[in-house]
């Protein structure tokens, strides 16, 4: 009992930390005119790419994708090294 009671909070925990990124992706596919006046719609009556055809048209966006990309992929294996090289040192070392 207490640990379905445990999953169920999380479960619920979990749609709502979903949820804002949900009514992005969603919002991201109204048009500009439902985007303002259909604030509360959770499915938009019609579906439009246009938005995507507009930011990747409207200057290097692609270039900033990838540089985003490159910066965070070196970040990580930045991380990931420092990392390795901590946990050895914790592997190594005798506490008393």
């Amino acid at each position: 009992m207490k640990k379905s009671v445990s999953l169920l909070l999380l479960v619920v925990l979990l749609l709502i930390s979903l949820f804002p990124l949900y009514l992005m992706l969603v919002t991201s596919f109204k048009s500009e005119g439902t985007i303002l006046t259909a604030m509360n719609e959770l499915w938009p009556n019609s579906w439009t790419w246009k938005n995507y055809k507009d930011v990747w048209g409207s200057g290097p966006f692609d270039r900033y994708f990838i540089n985003s990309a490159v910066i965070s992929l070196i970040i990580t294996l930045g991380n990931v090294f420092f990392s390795l090289m901590v946990a050895y040192a914790f592997c190594r070392k005798e506490f008393s």
